[in-house]
């Protein structure tokens, strides 16, 4: 399944710049509106972090994501790129 971030921006009324550090809201959101199916989840990202990013070259950043039976659906996983 393919999201296209800019629709879902549309459907939940918060425009993709707002996204950046407001991930576990956009998960909530992405819920509330019924466009995946899933259970809101909050915790650390580990991953690689651009130093340019608004969360700078941390070590780790919370935050938030969907996790559904099989998959993960992280809308704002970009912010860390």
């Amino acid at each position: 399944m393919k999201l296209d971030p800019r629709k879902i921006a549309e459907i939940i009324k918060i425009p993709l710049k707002q996204w950046p550090g407001n991930c576990y809201g956009i998960a909530v959101q992405i819920l509330e509106h019924k466009i995946v199916r899933g259970t809101a989840r909050y915790g650390h990202f580990h991953g690689k972090i651009n130093p340019d990013s608004i969360f700078g070259a941390r070590p780790f950043a919370h935050h938030g994501w969907i996790e559904r039976r099989t998959t993960i659906v992280d809308p704002t996983r970009w912010a860390f790129e």
